[in-house]
């Protein structure tokens, strides 16, 4: 079975679902590090202190404005909700800007209206904002009032809700405004405990629109209502947590004193507690962050963890079939270079017996027959392993014959030799009937038994032999050429344990580095 079209594909698919999650959580960890770095930045005319109101459709935040800066300058049709974000700073003289992705443009306070009004949302990632600049003393220089659209409206599938959260992402402190004839509904408690989670507490509750509720018993049972669910949540710096009961319809207006609080707490004297705000909103910002990715997180997670036994399991099968394979490739290997020197013995019996022509030639040189003959069969030996070296495939160069040099220095080789040889009987007998015929022939008489004395003295003697080269062939007979094969052999069976091995050299999927890397991720995904 070709399993590589199957492990092209794996990493292919791995490769993008690692990039994607690596490149997400750099996001993640961009925006967590500006919204630190935004935070840290203590509060100034170049760093507005954020004032957010959040809240449902309907429910009179931008009344509520409107009754705090003294002027109704942010439209209040009962039947139109607001589509875009509003932002509110000082300014000597009223202008307004309008505010889109790629460009910033001035356009007049009448216009502004109209979009807010009008504006249907395109792009919630980066919304339209329509920026007014008027001479508000209380906010001048450090305070931004921020309008956001009304959550729980269907009119735009939900994109306005998206909107407002979005817009607390750099507010410092958000004011919670409710329709005190509607308090609170389930869906309201859930957002209201989350938007404390993110502002880390930082918030003051306005229930508005009193002038909805028609007797004295439905304000109490607001109050206790507000009491109850606002006092149990926690908030770690003064003032915060708190709720007033208000009415911001226009000659409706009664701010419970909200107005009062609000500028007081925003103004100069107060900025060591504007920053302390900011800085545990900040710290707030990053926790929230971090829970809302987790839940994104442990989706990844979870697809991380079926890739890794996916990967894991076609590793360890490519591997199996790897290992399968180089052991069969390794056992053939074996029996072919087996094949190839299995006629080692021959080879060396003929290379001996046709050398000894050329020790004969040795002797015939004289004094120096030991060293010649060293050499000169020294070199035979290397030729002819050379000559038939093809034998053993690639295992063996025709260089690689320092094992027969190595063979013929570590002997002596017999120099000229020759023995004495007895007589036989044949050889005395045959003697002295010679010299009995040839002393009877010389001296008649005694001369035959003379003769067969001479006879037999000389039939007797020892002859001297010289058998040279019939003892030097011995001796490399018995001595070089068991040698040599004891040498080669020895590489003989080395090559064989390194053929074998090849059976269980290291085997690699294509996969190692995907998976190694696929578990990284996994451990970085574990922060969130």
């Amino acid at each position: 079975m070709n399993m590589k079209p199957s492990v092209q594909a794996a990493v292919k698919n791995g490769e993008l679902l690692n990039k994607k999650i690596i490149a997400r959580c750099q996001e993640v960890d961009d925006t967590i590090k500006a919204i630190t770095l935004a935070y840290d930045q203590p509060v100034s005319e170049k760093c507005s202190f954020v004032i957010s109101f959040v809240g449902r459709f309907k429910t009179g935040k931008s009344s509520l404005i409107n009754a705090l800066i003294g002027t109704e300058i942010l439209p209040t049709k009962a039947t139109t909700a607001t589509s875009v974000v509003t932002r509110v700073f000082y300014g000597k003289i009223p202008k307004c800007w309008l505010r889109t992705k790629d460009t910033d443009q001035e356009i007049s306070i009448e216009e502004g209206k109209d979009i807010i009004l009008t504006y249907k949302v395109t792009d919630v990632q980066n919304p339209v904002e329509v920026i007014f600049e008027l001479p508000i003393p209380w906010i001048k220089g450090n305070i931004e009032l921020r309008d956001t659209p009304g959550m729980d409206d269907s009119s735009q599938d939900g994109k306005l809700e998206t909107i407002a959260l979005n817009a607390l992402r750099d507010t410092d402190l958000c004011i919670c405004v409710y329709d005190a004839s509607t308090m609170i509904s389930e869906k309201e408690r859930e957002r209201t405990q989350a938007i404390h989670k993110m502002m880390s507490g930082n918030l003051v509750y306005a229930v508005n629109c009193t002038n909805r509720l028609n007797s004295i018993e439905s304000v109490n049972q607001v109050e206790q209502l507000a009491e109850s669910f606002f006092g149990a949540l926690h908030y770690s710096i003064p003032g915060m947590g708190k709720y007033y009961l208000m009415c911001s319809a226009p000659k409706m207006t009664e701010l419970d004193g909200f107005d009062k609080w609000l500028q007081n707490f925003v103004s100069q004297k107060n900025l060591p507690m504007l920053n302390k705000v900011r800085k545990k909103t900040g710290n707030g910002q990053v926790v929230f962050y971090r829970e809302e990715f987790s839940v994104e997180a442990s989706n990844y997670v979870e697809q991380i963890k079926q890739q890794i036994i996916y990967l894991s399991g076609m590793h360890e099968e490519v591997l199996r079939q790897m290992q399968r394979a180089n052991t069969q490739a390794a056992q053939a290997e074996v029996a072919e270079f087996n094949r190839r020197v299995s006629n080692l013995e021959n080879v060396f019996t003929e290379i001996t017996s046709s050398f000894i022509g050329k020790i004969q030639e040795c002797k015939n040189k004289g004094n120096d027959y030991e060293d010649s003959t060293k050499s000169v069969t020294q070199e035979y030996f290397v030729e002819r392993y050379k000559s038939i070296i093809g034998n053993y495939g690639s295992y063996f160069s025709k260089n690689d014959v320092q094992f027969i040099r190595q063979a013929f220095q570590s002997v002596s080789f017999p120099g000229l030799h020759k023995k004495s040889v007895k007589a036989t009987s044949g050889e005395k007998n045959g003697w002295t009937i010679a010299g009995t015929v040839i002393g009877t022939i010389i001296a008649p008489g005694v001369g035959s038994v003379i003769g067969a004395a001479l006879g037999r003295g000389i039939g007797a003697s020892d002859t001297i032999v010289d058998d040279s080269v019939d003892n030097t062939m011995s001796f490399i007979r018995n001595t070089i050429v068991p040698l040599m094969k004891r040498t080669i052999n020895s590489r003989i069976s080395t090559v064989n344990r390194e053929i074998k091995n090849k059976g269980n050299r290291e085997c690699h999927s294509g996969l190692e580095t995907l998976i190694s890397e696929t578990i990284s991720i996994q451990r970085m995904l574990s922060q969130y």
